[in-house]
């Protein structure tokens, strides 16, 4: 992509490896919104910008008012060169070592001590020279002039290089390699350590442990337990392997790990090339399940659950949540429009229609958080003829239509497990007297049982305040 430039028409999957070191490809979508605001390409509207110098993966035409000649994206051109967000990248790369000053403060402080000692030293040769008229001023001035100069050694720039070298050698005995070593100076100085979650203090690997099925779990205030994935009702079901933004390379399903791992926990597949989404066949004798993967060779059967997707409104970190509109073929065999939403279960609770809200909500998910599960709150609404004829006049629809009047379908857990080394990480900078934090978007009650775990926190102050 040679500039940043804003989608109109037609939809991409971007690799953004080059900007965010994220391998997974990235779904972008045309800008539908025609609010009159301020366009924000680095939060809300991300997902509609293709940023300079990202890869292209693949592309599929849209019905814009403007048809493109040769079948591709129409695009609005936004920063080009340095201005763009390959060139802003380009500029803190080649300019950056100029404005780090680390060590300029511990070398002039290191000058002003040996200043401080040449200024004592010359001051007394000469109040003691001035005592002898027999010796020259001439010879006594110059001695003084002397002892100032070299008193800072020449080879002192050669000295704090070495430093740094000294340096950079102990880290490689200890497996540490710099990219940076102008940044060295700067270690002595850190005093606070902070990590992300997933992918740093646990691996990345999410794993579907079960469900709360709202259908299922019956009534009552009281904590409900776990069921397995295999046994969630058709609605919940619709919500995982529909409300998703899983894209195929090259014959590979791809996307958020916990999107991948929920659709192969209920046996589902689903074909980006048609949007459909629909229970994986039974596996024939001697071959392997797919479930989850991509398979375009399979078909929904006649009479079958089926999710075909029409209309996406992507994941929003500021709502906590992403919907779709799609045409769903129950298992009576009948279409109907339904919205499918998914999300933190805070922001979901809200867009839940009066009396949807089963007693045991809050209760259960507590219970699952503090288990330190991951958890996604599924929801639904079939929409009536009066509200949309067709899939496509509910596609039309905003938003913030879509995602209300919801009624609940359950709750999805996942576990994340902490990696082998974390603990002995987190030990040892603790016994060098190092802050430590977590920062994370994952529910409190989860971070708190994984800090704890790794040995971040004890969990027992904050879990008394958070319960508050």
């Amino acid at each position: 992509v040679p500039c940043d430039c804003l989608i109109l028409s037609g939809n991409a999957v971007v690799n953004e490896s080059t900007l965010t070191g994220e391998s997974i490809p990235q779904m972008k979508g045309a800008l539908h919104d025609v609010e009159d605001r301020k366009l924000d390409i680095e939060n809300r509207d991300k997902i509609h910008t293709l940023f300079s110098g990202t890869t292209l993966m693949q592309h599929s035409v849209g019905n814009g008012p403007v048809p493109t000649t040769d079948d591709g994206l129409l695009c609005y051109v936004l920063r080009t060169g340095f201005r763009s967000s390959q060139g802003t990248l380009m500029r803190m790369v080649e300019f950056s070592t100029e404005q780090v000053s680390a060590d300029k403060k511990e070398t002039a402080m290191l000058l002003c001590l040996l200043f401080c000692f040449a200024c004592a030293s010359s001051g007394y040769v000469l109040y003691q020279g001035l005592k002898d008229e027999s010796r020259s001023k001439y010879q006594l001035l110059l001695r003084c002039v002397l002892i100032l100069t070299s008193v800072v050694p020449p080879e002192l720039p050669m000295q704090m290089g070495l430093a740094v070298n000294t340096a950079l050698m102990a880290l490689h005995k200890s497996n540490i390699f710099c990219t940076e070593p102008f940044r060295i100076p700067m270690g002595g100085k850190v005093s606070h350590c902070l990590f992300d979650k997933t992918g740093t203090l646990t691996t990345d690997q999410l794993v579907a442990v079960g469900v709360v099925d709202g259908k299922k779990a019956g009534s009552g205030p009281g904590a409900k337990n776990l069921a397995p994935m295999t046994d969630a009702s058709d609605e919940l079901n619709s919500v995982v392997g529909g409300c998703h933004s899983l894209i195929q390379v090259q014959e590979t399903l791809m996307g958020d790990p916990i999107e991948l791992a929920a659709l192969g926990a209920i046996k589902w597949r689903y074909t980006p090339s048609s949007q459909k989404a629909f229970p994986a066949p039974p596996p024939q004798e001697g071959t392997a399940n797919g479930g989850g993967s991509s398979a375009p060779q399979s078909k929904p059967r006649a009479g079958k659950l089926a999710v075909e997707i029409a209309e996406r409104h992507h994941f929003s970190s500021a709502l906590q949540r992403m919907s779709v509109v799609a045409n769903v073929v129950t298992s009576s065999g009948d279409h109907e429009v339904w919205t499918l939403v998914k999300g933190s279960p805070e922001a979901i609770v809200a867009l839940l229609a009066p009396g949807s809200k089963p007693e045991w909500y809050d209760s259960t998910y507590q219970m699952l958080a503090e288990r330190g599960m991951r958890i996604l709150a599924m929801a639904y609404k079939k929409v009536p003829k009066s509200e949309a004829a067709n899939v496509r006049e509910a596609a039309s629809k905003p938003r913030d239509w879509a995602e209300s009047q919801l009624h609940f379908a359950g709750f999805v857990a996942f576990s994340c497990l902490a990696r082998k080394d974390t603990e002995a990480v987190v030990g040892a900078l603790g016994q060098a007297a190092m802050y430590q934090a977590m920062i994370t978007g994952d529910a409190p009650l989860t971070a708190l049982q994984v800090a704890a775990e790794v040995g971040i926190t004890s969990g027992k102050k904050e879990l008394a305040l958070l319960l508050k």
